[in-house]
């Protein structure tokens, strides 16, 4: 498991989209950062991005966001 690390992060796709929420079923997804949900540490990014590998088969890579 990751280290807690604080820090900003966001969950990008291969398809160069950002994911965005997952709320009833409905996964959002942008191009635009700036849309993108950030999280505030490390391990809930790393733990979320497993999450929505199993529910959504969507994969993921956890990136730095820098403000």
């Amino acid at each position: 498991m990751p280290d807690k690390e604080p820090g900003h992060y966001v969950l990008l796709t291969d398809d160069n989209t950002y994911f965005v929420e997952y709320l009833l079923g409905h996964l959002e997804l942008s191009p635009s950062i700036d849309q993108a949900m950030v999280f505030e540490d490390n391990e809930t990014a790393f733990n979320f991005q497993k999450y929505l590998r199993k529910e959504c088969n969507l994969i993921t890579s956890v990136n730095t966001f820098i403000d």
